[in-house]
């Protein structure tokens, strides 16, 4: 948190304050001419951070309740600005505070205008703090902090009259529903200032005076009630506050001690040598008020120095969200490296378990790894490579259609082949026009081997005719491809018809081989 300057600003001289862990420090102490400028701007060297507060206590202090039309936005800050214009020659100390509005048929604003009227009291010493570039939040006066102060010293009161002793006098403020609608600072002469029992009169009788002015002025009405005068008596001084100022009718009388007052507000201990002015000190360094009368200008650094907070702010935000987020990455982290290391132990326990199982396995004639290969060649194969079912099925129902064939010998391979067929055994057996080589692409061979019974060896023409019908049936109820066909003779228009019936018994059978396959569909 930034450091806290307040300056209290009299006519007569500049008071240093700093907050210190809820206590105010007293600082030195600047007489307001040439020399006490220049060693106030020597001060202000020393001071390299913190925030500076002015707080103003000075008889040239205006107030006046203005009327102005129901408006908002330019239109009521220009209407303020001329009004405020027109009151008061120099506007550069200078607000306006709301009232309220009046219930009326117009609706019209009440306002407050406030200046200090003597800007040359005040002036050097915010050119010096401006010229060092100090942060300047405010100018603010011992009437803008009461309403603040009135609710932790007496915070029951809505209205009252506040009145305490200052360095320059009397202080008489006057708030109404937490708003301030008066202030007045009465001097006191140097002579009674130094006798108690002159300053506990004076109190009485200012409080009576200032009490008559405001209703003479409308500020009270008339027949508005009791006024509650709460009295800030100087420490040790209550007694004599209390004989001096007796009720009436129209006046309530509240004494508090100022050491009371502080513990009340939160000052643990009044600066040496201080007064009631510690009070409001204290309460604008940790309440300042809204409203205060410096112009933007003067304010610049304070701006600067607000951008450069939310910046430092904005950057530790994200400085902050980045090291959440940093954090819990980091603790994903941990815990995937710790599943790595659980899933590594994993690995090398599996592992282990396997080699001791393994090696209790019979001993063979390969490697693990072949045998693994070998089984996912056949599993593989397996799957893709088709069975004799089909094929043996078609054979089956030819072989019903053909009685006098009998099969001997059936071998099946299931691979795939590129075959040629023959124009003259593809006429023999559809009796087709004869047609030139043509390729076939066969996935499955079948080789049938046979006899033919109940016909002679030697005639020849019965078993050609036998087989080649049993091949056209292979065809059209197997849906077979004939590859080949081997009769026990050569029937060829390139070769003789030859045989030797004397050699062979009529008795013996014709031996037949056919080759088949099933052709893949175009």
């Amino acid at each position: 948190m930034a450091a806290k300057h307040l300056f209290y600003v009299t006519a007569a001289r500049l008071a240093t304050y700093a907050l210190q862990h809820d206590q105010l420090v007293p600082g030195p102490s600047f007489t307001a001419e040439e020399t006490g400028y220049a060693a106030f701007s020597d001060y202000l060297h020393g001071l390299r951070n913190g925030l500076v507060y002015v707080l103003a206590d000075i008889v040239e202090e205006d107030f006046h309740v203005e009327v102005i039309p129901y408006l908002r936005g330019s239109n009521r800050r220009q209407i303020i600005a001329r009004r405020s214009a027109q009151r008061y020659r120099d506007t550069s100390l200078s607000l306006s505070l709301p009232l309220g509005i009046e219930r009326n048929e117009r609706r019209d604003e009440r306002l407050l205008l406030a200046a200090i009227t003597n800007t040359g009291l005040l002036q050097p010493w915010l050119n010096v703090i401006r010229e060092r570039g100090l942060p300047l939040v405010g100018v603010y006066s011992i009437a803008l902090a009461t309403a603040a102060l009135l609710k932790r010293v007496a915070p029951k009161e809505s209205a009252a009259l506040l009145v305490s002793l200052e360095p320059g006098g009397l202080r008489q403020t006057l708030v109404q529903g937490g708003k301030l609608r008066f202030s007045r600072l009465g001097p006191i002469d140097p002579a009674d200032a130094e006798q108690p029992a002159r300053v506990a009169a004076a109190f009485a009788a200012e409080t009576v005076r200032i009490h008559q002015y405001l209703i003479a002025v409308r500020a009270l009405p008339r027949d508005g009630g009791v006024l509650n005068a709460i009295l800030l008596a100087p420490p040790g001084r209550s007694a004599l506050l209390a004989a001096a100022a007796s009720d009436t009718a129209q006046i309530h009388y509240h004494i508090i001690d100022t050491t009371e007052a502080a513990s009340r507000v939160g000052l643990k201990k009044l600066p040496q040598g201080a007064g009631s002015e510690a009070l409001f000190l204290y309460t604008l360094a940790k309440q300042p008020p809204a409203q205060q009368y410096a112009q933007e200008p003067v304010r610049r650094g304070y701006r600067l120095w607000q951008a450069r907070a939310g910046l430092l702010a904005g950057s530790a935000v994200v400085f902050a969200a980045c090291a959440v987020g940093a954090m819990i990455q980091r603790v994903s982290i941990n815990d995937v490296q710790s599943q790595i290391r659980l899933q590594r132990d994993l690995t090398q326990s599996l592992g282990a378990d396997y080699s001791r199982v393994t090696q209790s396995f019979p001993k063979v004639p390969t490697t693990s790894e072949n045998l693994r290969a070998a089984v996912t060649q056949f599993v593989s194969l397996s799957r893709s490579a088709s069975m004799p079912e089909p094929m043996l099925a078609g054979v089956a129902r030819a072989l019903d259609e053909s009685p006098r064939i009998e099969v001997d010998r059936l071998k099946w391979q299931g691979a795939v082949v590129e075959a040629k067929t023959s124009a003259a055994a593809a006429a023999a057996a559809d009796s087709r026009a004869a047609k030139a080589e043509r390729p076939q692409v066969i996935h499955d061979t079948l080789e049938i081997e046979g006899h033919i019974t109940g016909v002679a060896s030697s005639d020849y023409r019965t078993i050609n005719a036998l087989v080649s019908d049993f091949a056209g049936r292979l065809r059209t109820r197997a849906k077979l491809e004939v590859l080949e066909t081997r009769l026990p003779f050569d029937v060829g228009s390139q070769s003789t018809l030859s045989g030797n019936t004397q050699s062979a018994p009529d008795d013996r059978p014709a031996v037949f081989h056919i080759l088949a396959g099933a052709p893949v569909s175009p």
